[in-house]
């Protein structure tokens, strides 16, 4: 105990984690990690990915993009697992950002593009 301050223990979840970097930076590197995700979603086994961003408006584009280019692939007739893409930055709400912690339908992989709120959660 901290001065006589009572103490919590919370237990956390730990997953396998498969951490993949850009070789060099870019410049549109936003763009270069909604590509690495459909890559991912499209030829990897089931996981969940975890893209690292730095802002609101960026992440807010980034779900856009994916959004977008996950519905080209889908109606061009790409065989691919279903998707549900979530955002995670401090000012959405906590609601909102509560549905990152909710399980995935069986077969359904979670994209979460979330700034560094993410590293402690």
């Amino acid at each position: 105990q901290f001065f006589g301050c009572p103490s919590f223990h919370i237990p956390g979840r730990c997953f396998p984690v498969s951490v993949e970097y850009a070789e060099k930076t870019k410049r549109g590197y936003m763009k270069a990690a909604v590509d690495k995700a459909v890559w991912v979603h499209c030829h990897e086994d089931m996981g969940h990915i975890l893209i690292f961003l730095t802002g609101q408006e960026e992440i807010e584009q980034a779900c856009n993009l994916l959004a977008k280019k996950l519905d080209d692939l889908h109606e061009d007739g790409v065989d691919m697992p279903d998707v549900v893409i979530l955002p995670m930055y401090a000012a959405l709400p906590s609601g909102l950002q509560q549905r990152i912690f909710h399980e995935a339908p069986e077969g359904v992989r979670k994209i979460v593009i979330s700034t560094n709120i993410c590293e402690t959660s």
